[in-house]
């Protein structure tokens, strides 16, 4: 099944998507209680979810750069993103959500592993991101770079992500909630991204060519 066959108009039979369809990491939280790190351990994707994979679960494609069905999709907003995880939810039996502010910070700066790096990965921004620089003006797919000491990737540039900033509005109503973005993107020049840089005040409903996500999981899913 390809992106091309949404843009055509041919008919697909949308699949299930299987429990293990999701590459997660779990992200181990130590149990003395810091005001820096989440509250428990979690699971975190190995990746943004992409535009084939979004394709699969709606039947669409949003992405301006909706030519790579493994780049990261992008051009949706907040609610898009809930009724996707909505419906992945449905699919599969599983809780997916996406990451609160504190739970995306603490992986992005690679757990109980952490180097300390500036960017996630590396001090040095070529080797874990695509930015301004090196991306030739738009996004590429997921997992090219190299990933931090959980094992997870792009958290440093490509696009943007969608995070909650406030861990117990989760699930609250979609119109009252002031979501962030994290991490930085494509078209964002050496200084404008990184593991503290954020976005915040983004409109509800819509959606921009420079950010996407990645799902979360609490630790007993």
């Amino acid at each position: 099944m390809s992106t091309l066959s949404a843009q055509v108009g041919i008919g697909v039979q949308i699949p299930v998507v299987p429990k293990e369809k999701y590459n997660m990491v779990y992200v181990e939280v130590p149990q003395t209680p810091q005001s820096n790190r989440p509250k428990s351990s979690f699971w975190l994707g190995r990746y943004e979810v992409t535009q084939q994979e979004w394709f699969e679960v709606m039947g669409t494609n949003p992405s301006y750069h909706a030519h790579c069905p493994t780049c990261p999709v992008e051009n949706v907003s907040l609610v898009d993103i809930y009724g996707f995880i909505q419906k992945l939810n449905s699919k599969t039996g599983k809780k997916y959500r996406l990451p609160n502010a504190v739970e995306w910070e603490f992986a992005a700066r690679g757990g109980i592993h952490s180097q300390g790096f500036r960017f996630s990965g590396s001090n040095f921004i070529d080797a874990v991101a695509w930015y301004k620089e090196n991306s030739q003006g738009e996004t590429h797919p997921v997992g090219k770079k190299r990933a931090n000491e959980l094992g997870l990737y792009d958290l440093t540039g490509n696009v943007w992500e969608y995070v909650v900033p406030v861990p117990e509005q989760a699930w609250g109503s979609v119109d009252s909630l002031d979501v962030e973005w994290r991490g930085g993107a494509w078209n964002y020049g050496y200084a404008l991204i990184g593991i503290d840089k954020l976005k915040n005040h983004i409109h509800y409903k819509l959606g921009f060519p420079v950010a996407g996500f990645r799902l979360a999981l609490d630790a007993q899913n």
